[in-house]
């Protein structure tokens, strides 16, 4: 029911073809990173690839930096300080 919904509902795909090769490696890069993440966990060290894997948001921030320019706020950039400790931390203790 909810898939005849969004059907109806949907707006045309027409602009969305000239994105379409930027979407599909995001597709791709997407299903890499969830499949490692997988393999990873059952290999050990599970407490170490969580928090890792968590800090995907940091990284979109970084990307966004790099390629649009964006800027972080000083509460912001504590954020991201404190979370990169934390991992650092979490790693350090994990050796």
């Amino acid at each position: 029911m909810v898939l005849v919904a969004a059907a109806i509902v949907r707006p045309p795909i027409a602009g969305v073809r000239g994105a379409l090769p930027i979407l599909l490696a995001i597709a791709a890069f997407d299903i890499t990173a969830n499949s490692l993440f997988t393999v990873a966990s059952t290999m050990g060290l599970l407490p170490l690839i969580a928090v890792g894997g968590s800090m995907y948001p940091a990284f979109t921030i970084a990307l966004a930096h790099l390629f649009l320019g964006e800027r972080l706020r000083r509460p912001q950039r504590a954020g991201v300080v404190l979370a990169l400790a934390g991992v650092l931390l979490i790693a350090g203790g994990s050796a």
